[in-house]
C-alpha cells in the first residue's frame, strides 16, 4: 500500500521492546491510529524529542490490511502542547 499521510493528535506514547515506541494518534480523515515508531528510543534518533502527547504533527505511515499496528515513517511536529499551556 502507498504511505498515508495526515495532521494528527498525538494521544499516547508506550515503550515497547528495548529502543521502539507504539504511538496512537487521532486524524481526521483516519480515525484513530496505532502506529510503531521504530528505534524512536535510540539516541540519535529521527523521531527524538517529537513523540510528547497532545503535540499535534504531520505523520506518515504505512498500512498493512488486516493489520492494528502500522509503522510510522515520519513525523513532524506542527504545534506543540506546551504552547496550549501558555494561553491557559
Amino acid at each position: 500500500m502507498p504511505p498515508r499521510s495526515s495532521e494528527a493528535i498525538l494521544l499516547d506514547v508506550v515503550d515497547l521492546h528495548e529502543y521502539d515506541q507504539i504511538v496512537t494518534m487521532l486524524t481526521r480523515e483516519f480515525g484513530k491510529r496505532r502506529c510503531v515508531a521504530r528505534g524512536s528510543r535510540r539516541r540519535f534518533s529521527q523521531f527524538a524529542g517529537q513523540l510528547r502527547p497532545l503535540d499535534t504533527v504531520r505523520a506518515t505511515w504505512f498500512e498493512k490490511e488486516g493489520r492494528e499496528l502500522h509503522r510510522l515513517s515520519s513525523l513532524e511536529t506542527v504545534r506543540s502542547a506546551d504552547q496550549l499551556t501558555h494561553h491557559l
